[in-house]
């Protein structure tokens, strides 16, 4: 907290100095001109009930997490065909509606929990842990490695982030790690309960 009050002293200088750390970027950037204020707002990371009598949530709305991982809108894509299968599993009477959305909810969860997890990680801008950094070590000139890391989450299918993938057991065989395993990322301070929605 200390850190981010001392930031907000000078942001342009405190994020210039950041870009230093890459010295063509900061080249480019000092050649430019910027055109407006520096903006900023917190994020909440949280999961909700997304469903109750009468209203269902799909996107932000149900779940959410810091923007850094630029993951929402196929988040927002995957709950809501989620939610429409659920539906109409309702609406044609073959379930009933809270078996399907409770359904619903539970793949929603676990399809984007290892990303969540991951982005809470990265949001919190401190060092990556010594997995991580063991991961992007590994993943340094292997250009399979490294599109597999930055390759998002695709489809109904898909259910692990990118540090997920490159710590199972497969991927760490590509990379030479044998022994790495995922871990959890989750910090308590970075979820919100909405007690509105909360189970």
């Amino acid at each position: 907290m200390a850190e981010f009050e001392a930031n907000k002293q000078d942001v342009e200088g405190n994020w210039m100095k950041m870009i230093d750390l890459s010295p063509g970027l900061s080249a480019r950037l000092r050649a430019g001109k910027r055109e407006a204020k520096f903006v900023g707002t917190p994020v909440a990371n949280y999961f909700r009930k997304p469903y109750g009598p009468g209203w269902a949530l799909v996107g932000d709305a149900g779940y959410n997490r810091d923007y850094i991982t630029a993951m929402g809108i196929m988040d927002a894509f995957l709950s809501a065909e989620l939610c429409a299968d659920a539906l109409h599993q309702s609406f044609a009477g073959t379930r009933p509606f809270d078996e399907a959305m409770g359904d619903y909810q539970r793949a929603r969860d676990q399809r984007v929990h290892p990303i969540f997890e991951f982005t809470c990680q990265v949001a919190a801008l401190e060092p990556p842990s010594a997995q991580l950094q063991q991961v992007l070590g590994a993943a340094h000139g292997n250009q399979e490695a490294m599109d597999g890391f930055a390759r998002r989450p695709r489809g109904r299918d898909s259910v692990h982030s990118p540090a997920a993938q490159l710590t199972s057991p497969k991927r760490c065989h590509v990379l030479s790690i044998p022994h790495l395993r995922p871990r959890s990322y989750l910090r308590g301070r970075d979820v919100v309960a909405d007690s509105r929605h909360s189970q």
